[in-house]
């Protein structure tokens, strides 16, 4: 879901920068309320409710087969491959 809507692969939700990017691509699409103190539960409950607001409003899609099941996503179609960002480099401490 988050793939979709940043453009590419976040980091871990469970590590800061993954929690970081979430909130924020949530936040860019419009979507208020005090995010920053969303469980990580909370907040892919937020993105699929606009996922499905997307679909309902036109410019959303889903992928599967509706006879075994779909997953409903904010955009027309997915991307072929969502890569992750590059690590941030790591200085060492003094």
């Amino acid at each position: 879901m988050f793939c979709s809507l940043l453009g590419y692969r976040p980091p871990p939700k469970r590590e800061p920068g993954g929690a970081k990017a979430r909130v924020e691509a949530l936040q860019a699409r419009g979507v208020t309320g005090d995010l920053w103190r969303r469980t990580l539960d909370e907040l892919d409950a937020c993105a699929a409710a606009f996922a499905a607001r997307s679909l309902a409003e036109g410019f959303g899609g889903w992928v599967g087969d509706p006879d075994e099941g779909i997953i409903v996503l904010p955009v027309e179609r997915l991307a072929d491959v969502y890569a992750p960002l590059p690590r941030p480099e790591r200085v060492a401490l003094a």
